[in-house]
């Protein structure tokens, strides 16, 4: 599941439905399991095929060839990491308490995102003035006119790209700034969730190279509270996580917890899991 025929939501709705049939239910996770839909002229979007297009275009151009991947890259590491709800509750108090928000507390995603991105960048000794960039993809079902109706499994993300210096990131106040740029970015999706599908693509070729964290996933997608007739799982692990800074969010299987899988070039995983705990 690489966005090529539905996104996290989507393949989430997809094991919930499987899963329901498997066990004759009409009920998993707490969520009634209808069909899940997969037909494109469900969005509100008339521009579909062009995009396509614009999208082909940039990650294939030599149709019918496809871009090779570099097998010389070194070796990556991933690992899961379970932030039980009280390092949560901890790591949001934190965030209240250096941002000027007043007493409102991140979200999840937002305060896991931040910490994310500053632990990748602290370990991997991004402290320069040089940019570091953050990608993550953000649901548009509902913010859609009309909104995408509730059954519907392809792909409704648009991507957001933000960026911070090394510099700022490792900072005294880096988990703030992060974490204000984050919001931000979620903010803009809100007002606008289609305001740059058209150059999108072109607005990451004039950016420079430098190092991506890919954030994806989500606090509230989870594989623990499905069965399929034999329980309920004892482990997840996610066989797309395959991106050098990839971190992905799922929920954990105790309640409140969230499970957060790293990928990583594997000589910088030690300095990465002394860095990334959080003690409640």
């Amino acid at each position: 599941m690489n966005h090529m025929a539905m996104d996290g939501r989507g393949f989430f709705q997809f094991l919930e439905m499987w899963a329901a049939a498997a066990k004759g239910d009409d009920v998993v996770a707490g969520k009634t399991t209808d069909p899940v839909l997969h037909d494109r002229r469900l969005l509100p979007f008339e521009y579909d095929d062009e995009q396509v297009g614009v999208y082909l275009q940039h990650v294939a151009p030599g149709l019918p060839r496809m871009m090779q991947e570099n097998h010389n890259a070194p070796p990556l590491s991933c690992r899961n990491f379970t932030f039980t709800a009280s390092a949560l509750c901890h790591l949001k108090e934190l965030l209240a308490n250096v941002e000027d928000t007043g007493t409102k507390k991140p979200s999840t995603f937002v305060a896991l995102g931040a910490h994310a991105w500053v632990s990748i960048a602290k370990c991997r000794g991004f402290t320069d003035g040089a940019r570091v960039f953050a990608a993550f993809p953000a649901d548009c079902r509902s913010l859609l006119s009309p909104p995408v109706p509730d059954g519907y499994a392809g792909n409704c993300v648009t991507t957001c790209l933000i960026s911070l210096t090394g510099e700022e990131l490792t900072g005294p106040d880096g988990l703030a700034r992060a974490s204000s740029c984050i919001r931000t970015a979620i903010a803009e999706v809100k007002r606008d969730p289609l305001a740059h599908w058209r150059d999108w693509f072109a607005k990451v070729e004039e950016i420079a190279p430098g190092p991506m964290v890919i954030l994806t996933g989500s606090p509230t997608l989870t594989c623990f509270g499905m069965d399929f007739g034999f329980g309920r799982p004892a482990r997840s692990d996610l066989a797309s996580i395959h991106q050098d800074n990839q971190v992905v969010m799922s929920a954990g299987r105790d309640d409140g917890s969230v499970q957060v899988s790293v990928a990583i070039t594997a000589d910088w995983m030690p300095a990465l899991t002394e860095i990334f705990k959080v003690d409640a």
